[in-house]
């Protein structure tokens, strides 16, 4: 065999290999391998306030890079949440972890606005009880925006049958959440954060996770190691059903999970870094959160232990 027919064989196989990662056509808007490019979306308009969230998540339309319109919901946080929570930093960042562990995250873009703008679909929801001040309080900088799943609704699990939640792999969610410290899927407000459709899960909103690296918490000696032991856990909104499945596995529940946390590639991710430089976006201190993925993925086997023992 010549090298180009080398060559040309070694690119057959690598179409394979990425065909069979790629979602469902259905889900053509869900990342699975991570670019690094986060897209500007310039917007068209603004449609409606949504009925969920605690931040007012807008549907708007937007155009995309290529000029290409479509829905997303653009969350509009207060600029003390942007500044000490890192919160868009938060949504993007675990949006672009997600596929690392066979987890669907919407594809995502970034826009910037006139806050000012906002005031009139405010005062017509009538959710705030004064728009103005309301919309002064919200972060001027890029508003994170992710892909409407219209064909896609909120997920509850106390209607869903235990078969059917055991398609869902909702143990890699679980395992994902408490490894990223998210407390907001179940939680105080016992929000779900998922949406699902006869086949497909996807995960959302992810600004209340990694806890330690808010500004408040800089320059403090976190100790991983009780950090993890101390999460909430049974808050979780899958905990009873991944308690009953950890029985019933023999310790080889989180298998997958671990194993993609064993082989992660960490440095990959100085590239999103750049990025985020690029649209002004705040994360607080980066060697903070490379030191949290490098303890996490070195004591991989401890992380494991910690995920089982914490479901006795």
């Amino acid at each position: 065999m010549s090298f180009h027919q080398v060559i040309y064989t070694l690119q057959i196989l690598l179409k394979i290999i990425i065909s069979l990662s790629l979602p469902d056509p259905t889900l053509n808007k869900c990342i699975y391998v991570s670019q690094f490019k986060i897209e500007e979306l310039e917007l068209i308009s603004c449609e409606k306030i949504l009925k969920n969230g605690g931040t007012f998540p807008l549907l708007i339309e937007a155009f995309n890079e290529i000029g290409e319109s479509d829905y997303y919901v653009m969350k509009a946080f207060k600029k003390k949440s942007v500044d000490e929570n890192y919160s868009v930093f938060k949504e993007i960042f675990l949006s672009e972890l997600a596929p690392d562990f066979n987890l669907a995250a919407p594809e995502y873009g970034v826009t910037l606005i006139n806050n000012n703008d906002l005031i009139e679909i405010h005062d017509e929801a009538q959710k705030v009880v004064n728009s103005v001040d309301y919309v002064n309080q919200l972060d001027t900088g890029y508003k994170f925006c992710s892909y409407y799943l219209s064909g896609m609704t909120t997920m509850n699990p106390e209607l869903i049958t235990k078969g059917k939640l055991s398609q869902y792999d909702i143990e890699n969610i679980y395992a994902f959440d408490q490894v990223f410290f998210n407390s907001d899927r179940g939680g105080m407000r016992d929000k779900p954060n998922l949406m699902i459709d006869d086949d497909n899960i996807i995960i959302i909103d992810h600004e209340q996770s990694l806890p330690f690296i808010n500004s408040f918490e800089q320059n403090k000696n976190v100790n991983y190691f009780n950090y993890f032991k101390g999460f909430n856990s049974p808050k979780h909104i899958f905990y009873n059903q991944v308690k009953k499945l950890a029985k019933e596995n023999d310790g080889k529940l989180f298998d997958e999970f671990i194993d993609n946390l064993r082989t992660i590639n960490i440095k990959k991710f100085n590239d999103l870094f750049n990025e985020l430089d690029r649209f002004g976006i705040a994360y607080g201190n980066k060697d903070d959160i490379f030191a949290y993925l490098y303890w996490a993925k070195e004591n991989f086997s401890k992380v494991q232990n910690l995920l089982l023992e914490k479901l006795k």
